[in-house]
């Protein structure tokens, strides 16, 4: 039999340690003090970290020297997420005086589903503006620096793919946060852009998985599977796939999630992929660092789900981005021109409104 890689069960750690985490009552972390030692610096540097630590409790780990960098993570959060909860009315309030009806996206929107928001750090405020508005809002956020410097404005809705702006308006909602409103997607097209936004990272930080998460156990009662599915089947394939492992390997609770593809096509390989991911993001943050090279070619020659053996049927699979992660996988993070190839998708236009300048971020 042959040897399987540290990273697989790293990742496996990093998987145990933060299932339920997001919930008021998480269930005990049940992994070794070496496991947890080794992890910790992984999922600091994912942003992770808080979470970590309100799903550590009273757990002996907790008093670990591992656990108190994560306590201290964990306070810096609460004081972050504090100041940012207050520059999101500011903000909208701010767009709304330039007649831009603004749309937050991810950051804010998916830490209300936490137990406490400050358990999702964010760095900065994803909004989205009509297109049309995006270049008349431009020399404002020049002549407004604090507030820009913290916004990251859109134009459109990008990883929304399959919906038009007027669409995700349109079932968007407001939730109220101090004394305004704040506009957020509905859903449905919140739980799609996140998994289609994991897709296209290449299913990079478990943060992101646990947003969905917690998203999924906090879905309405109405909530619309067939609306929230509707579109390009191979969209279809991979927000079912993200659900499952969200199920699988956070343990997210949802109940009467319809299954209308083969789930088969991707789960012999992309649970390994992300177990082999989180670790060997683990691994790297060791103090001395791994080779990432090295750590690519253990998965490619010794994992059953070798990408190598999936490259033949490229043409079968109506995802593009199982080539990224294929090459993802087959290049590691030091390697990324052939990933760069696999960014077919659509390029939307965004603002980083710190920079003042539009750029241009290529997705699939």
């Amino acid at each position: 039999m042959m040897p399987t890689p540290d990273c697989f069960t790293l990742g496996q750690a990093v998987c145990q340690a933060l299932q339920g985490a997001w919930r008021a009552s998480p269930p005990a972390v049940r992994i070794s003090p070496e496991a947890f030692q080794a992890i910790a610096p992984g999922l600091s540097r994912s942003g992770s970290g808080a979470l970590c630590w309100h799903a550590l409790g009273n757990s002996p780990l907790a008093k670990t020297p591992e656990g108190r960098r994560l306590g201290k993570i964990y306070r810096n959060s609460l004081a972050a997420g504090a100041a940012r909860e207050r520059q999101i009315p500011q903000i909208a309030d701010w767009l709304r005086s330039l007649q831009g009806e603004p749309l937050l996206v991810k950051g804010w929107s998916s830490a209300r589903h936490y137990a406490h928001p400050w358990l999702r750090p964010y760095g900065d405020v994803d909004v989205c503006v009509p297109p049309q508005r995006l270049a008349s809002l431009l020399p404002a956020l020049e002549q407004n620096p604090d507030l820009a410097q913290h916004l990251d404005l859109h134009a459109g809705i990008p990883d929304l793919k399959g919906r038009t702006w007027d669409e995700a308006v349109a079932r968007s909602q407001l939730v109220p946060l101090e004394s305004t409103a704040i506009r957020i997607l509905g859903a449905e097209d919140h739980l799609r852009l996140l998994c289609l936004h994991l897709v296209r990272h290449v299913l990079e930080r478990p943060l992101w998985l646990c947003d969905i998460a917690a998203a999924l156990e906090n879905l309405p009662e109405n909530f619309d599977w067939d609306y929230c599915l509707q579109g390009e089947t191979w969209l279809a394939e991979w927000i079912e796939c993200i659900v499952g492992l969200a199920q699988e390997l956070l343990g997210a609770e949802v109940r009467d999630v319809p299954m209308r593809t083969k789930p088969g096509r991707f789960a012999s390989w992309v649970a390994p992929y992300v177990h082999w991911k989180w670790g060997q993001q683990c691994l790297t943050a060791l103090p001395g660092g791994a080779d990432g090279r090295r750590e690519a070619m253990r998965f490619l020659w010794y994992h059953k789900s070798n990408p190598l053996r999936w490259a033949w049927r490229l043409k079968l699979s109506p995802s593009h981005s199982m080539f990224r992660i294929q090459t993802q996988a087959l290049l590691s993070r030091p390697w990324q021109l052939l990933v760069r190839i696999g960014r077919r998708w659509h390029e939307p236009t965004a603002v980083k409104s710190q920079a003042f300048e539009i750029h241009r971020e290529r997705t699939f």
